[in-house]
């Protein structure tokens, strides 16, 4: 900045030292200012020697020629303000010596005082009016005719040029000062607000920097919930095949359950036709030695009833084990459930609040596992008892055969067993009523199972109609996952963005 004002000074001073020239010429050479008032008093004019003329002409030219030797070399050179100051000072002293010492170029002094102010100096005003001063108390007691152009010059226009010019240059350095001062509180102030800016820009690039990490974080999370979900999902998937899996698996054992009742009814009413035929026997047993025949035709009948039902018994006893597999398969597949469960409830956990509806889904989900264990624990107490019935009516059936074969045996070899066939005839009566009531007890025990069969299956399809509607619900998270990153997308580009335009 100070260059620039250091170069239009010098532009100044050169223009004032031409017109320094020129004014010299016209009065010197032409004497164009001779007709002119001077300062209005009757002292007689006159004009100053050559030889002091031509020094105050040539000492601007020489403070000149240092300045731009000065700016030349550097143009920021500290003595460059001062010397230009003085170029324009001595530079007016000799447009006034020049002109013969008018009142007119007195003028000049306050051209000066303006130019002067440009530097915005005190001390160079006061160098200035300094000068000045010097140069009109010279003027007044040693050379009038270079300063006034007269002989003699009164004292009292000296002190109206000198306080005009003192007041001058006071009131040009007031506005210095206070032109500074304002400058120099504009600065303060503008560095106040570019601090104020440096700090906005700053907390705008750190809010921007916890806005991008703040979405990295939960975009992040939002991930981790996205994949917990389709964790979710396939685990759900498993859920609900395995169910279904199940609820063929009890279909099956409801089917076979209600073959096993079909038997047991036929084995029932073989049994009950046994019990007719003990009953006819016992009627009949006074004609027994008449009819050998029959009663050997009869106890062949039995026997291969007997056979028949034993048969039929061992069916029973296959299907229980059968139904007794499929219970712990049923029981296997209700663990899995509770674990799935348990799974779903741990990643509905760490879900969080978006996990709240799958918590208590999967609370239901481990509820109705346990239910289901339970009744698979009262169906296996229940084949259990019918094991043991069908073993026990096993040892019945096998006695019988053993007695209906002594008894054919006895009937075909003698009449003279017939006490034993009679005995052997009650014992068979007796097992046949036993094996009746083990039949009826098994038939009800079987019934049972078929109604915790449905029931199983009624659990069963609301495990899979929950699983379903969990299901859904999970794809609606899912959605409003991938929603929530697609928002989280825009604002860390809007992050990126504040950051790169504050940058």
């Amino acid at each position: 900045m100070l260059h620039r004002k250091n170069k239009l000074m010098l532009i100044f001073s050169a223009g004032t030292v031409l017109l320094s020239l020129f004014i010299h010429l016209l009065h010197r050479r032409f004497d164009v200012f001779q007709s002119m008032q001077m300062h209005g008093h009757s002292a007689m004019t006159a004009s100053a020697p050559a030889w002091q003329l031509n020094a105050i002409l040539l000492l601007p030219l020489l403070l000149l020629g240092i300045s731009w030797f000065l700016y030349l070399s550097r143009r920021e050179h500290p003595l460059i303000p001062l010397l230009n100051i003085l170029c324009l000072t001595f530079a007016s002293i000799s447009i006034i010596g020049g002109g013969g010492g008018t009142v007119e170029f007195h003028f000049s002094i306050f051209m000066v005082v303006a130019m002067t102010a440009y530097y915005d100096n005190v001390k160079l005003i006061a160098a200035m009016t300094g000068v000045f001063a010097i140069h009109h108390l010279a003027g007044f007691f040693f050379l009038p005719e270079l300063v006034f152009g007269v002989t003699e010059y009164p004292f009292l226009m000296l002190v109206i040029h000198a306080g005009f010019l003192v007041l001058t240059s006071v009131a040009t350095s007031y506005q210095i000062v206070s032109k500074t001062r304002i400058q120099q509180e504009l600065e303060a102030d503008g560095r106040s607000k570019q601090e104020q800016i440096r700090e906005l820009l700053a907390n705008v690039q750190s809010l921007s920097d916890q806005l991008q990490k703040s979405s990295a974080i939960v975009s992040e999370r939002s991930e981790i919930s996205s994949r917990s979900g389709e964790e979710m999902i396939a685990s759900f998937r498993e859920v609900s095949a395995a169910l279904e899996h199940q609820s063929l698996s009890i279909r099956s054992v409801e089917t076979d359950i209600q073959q096993t009742t079909l038997s047991i009814k036929e084995v029932s009413a073989a049994s009950e036709q046994m019990n007719e035929h003990s009953a006819r026997s016992d009627d009949s047993i006074a004609s027994i030695q008449l009819s050998i025949e029959r009663l050997t035709q009869e106890t062949e009948r039995t026997s291969r009833a007997i056979e028949v039902a034993f048969r039929t018994l061992q069916k029973l006893i296959s299907s229980t084990q059968n139904v007794e597999e499929i219970v712990t398969t049923i029981q296997e597949v209700s663990g899995q459930i509770h674990l799935l469960g348990l799974n779903a409830a741990i990643e509905a956990a760490r879900a969080g609040e978006h996990g709240q509806g799958f918590a208590v889904v999967a609370s239901e989900v481990r509820k109705l596992a346990v239910r289901s264990n339970e009744s698979t624990d009262r169906i296996r107490t229940i084949l259990a008892s019918i094991s043991e019935d069908s073993r026990e009516a096993r040892i019945g059936f096998e006695a019988g055969l053993e007695s209906a074969d002594a008894a054919r045996s006895q009937a075909e070899s003698t009449f003279a067993g017939f006490q034993e066939v009679r005995t052997l005839l009650e014992l068979t009566s007796k097992s046949i009523r036993e094996v009746h009531g083990e039949l009826l007890q098994a038939s009800r025990s079987v019934d049972r199972v078929s109604s915790e069969m449905l029931q199983i299956a009624s659990v069963t399809e609301e495990n899979v109609a929950s699983m379903e509607e969990l299901f859904h619900i999970t794809e609606k998270q899912m959605n409003s996952t991938h929603e929530i990153n697609r928002e989280l997308g825009r604002v860390k580009s809007l992050a990126d963005s504040l950051r790169e335009q504050f940058s």
